[in-house]
């Protein structure tokens, strides 16, 4: 006699759908150029160092140029086709030589190439870019085909004033407002921003926070660091001592997937 499969405990209209995080993040984008500009000169009078502007640091931070061109590709200019190129811009890896063509059908393009970094050189492991999507890395819980465990979908809708210069820090508000599509908003959102976001020591590393929006709860001043490394092999340590990007709001939701809005819950 053949067993019954198990019951799906799964509604019909559950199907198919995905978990949405909304988080409403205030930037405090003059105090991050004022500290950003600060320690950008500081930096400059270090061995290894010679010639950091407020533009290289922050985009150390970030792991890609203001246009979005990663560092991967062009680590010491800006290259704004290359951030303007919605393929190119995204065909690196980091720990390893990137072959954009064979990995993500992207078109051969002219740009620089994006060559092995192993040492967080050309794209520093606390990088935000590095932090949430360490691509090709080894990490702290596996390899590569973990990280594809913990990816998620994200766009980012800014609110608010542009930033002009010269106005008082903290005067206006401004900021993000970050959505995410996930399977799981526990073994991805959650995971990386407590596992690797928020933590000094993961996923490569004790090499630091995530600059942009991690935070550090251990510390009764909420203070980070994110550790540089030049070619040369010196390393420089910069203390960030307050969060530029604070969530105000936000929460998790349930998001149906297309057939379920076009028949079980729009026939309720």
């Amino acid at each position: 006699m053949k067993s019954k499969a198990p019951a799906d405990p799964t509604p019909s209209w559950a199907r198919n759908g995905s978990y949405l995080v909304v988080r409403r993040l205030r930037q405090d984008v003059g105090a991050f150029w004022s500290f950003v500009r600060a320690q950008a000169a500081a930096l400059a009078t270090k061995p290894g160092f010679e010639g950091m502007t407020p533009e290289r640091l922050a985009s150390l931070f970030v792991g890609r140029w203001p246009s979005g061109a990663p560092l991967a590709r062009t680590p010491d200019r800006e290259l704004e086709p290359l951030g303007a190129d919605s393929c190119a811009n995204n065909a690196f890896a980091f720990h390893t030589a990137y072959d954009e063509v064979a990995v993500t059908g992207c078109p051969p393009d002219m740009f620089p190439v994006a060559i092995a970094d192993p040492d967080g050189v050309r794209c520093p492991y606390a990088a935000h870019i590095r932090k949430v999507n360490p691509r090709a890395d080894g990490t702290d819980t596996a390899g590569m085909s973990d990280v594809f465990t913990h990816a998620l979908l994200r766009r980012g809708i800014p609110y608010g004033e542009p930033f002009t210069e010269g106005e008082p820090p903290g005067s206006v508000d401004r900021g993000l407002l970050f959505l995410s599509y996930q399977s799981s908003i526990k073994n991805q959102f959650s995971f990386l921003i407590q596992h690797w976001v928020n933590r000094s020591d993961a996923p490569h590393g004790k090499y630091g926070h995530d600059p942009i929006i991690g935070q550090n709860r251990l510390s009764p001043g909420r203070e980070r660091f994110v550790t540089l490394r030049a070619a040369s092999g010196a390393e420089q340590t910069v203390e960030l001592p307050q969060d530029f990007v604070v969530p105000t709001g936000g929460g998790y939701f349930f998001a149906p997937s297309i057939s379920a809005l076009e028949h079980p819950l729009s026939s309720t």
